[in-house]
């Protein structure tokens, strides 16, 4: 996800840019704000697991549940994305 992330941003941005004429609507401002939430969600993900390659172990301790809660809040923010991404392909 945090490698992915900015390059799916870029291209966005890119056909955003290009196809619609970089006009703003609700769809790009949900779009644009959810792709950068989701890049700050998954940076602390990725450092979290890098530093405690042991927190995902059951049970779970404190920072385990703090690594689910992000990856919990990155699923949720790419079923936004996507659904709103939806709504641009299937107008």
């Amino acid at each position: 996800g945090l490698l992915a992330a900015p390059v799916t941003t870029a291209t966005g941005f890119f056909d955003w840019w290009n196809r619609y004429q970089a006009y703003m609507t609700s769809v790009f401002k949900i779009k644009i704000a959810g792709a950068f939430v989701l890049m700050a969600l998954a940076g602390p993900a990725v450092l979290l697991r890098a530093f405690q390659p042991d927190l995902a172990v059951l049970p779970l301790g404190g920072p385990g549940w703090v690594y689910f809660g992000l990856l919990a809040a990155c699923t949720a923010t790419c079923v936004v994305l996507g659904h709103y991404g939806g709504k641009l392909v299937f107008h």
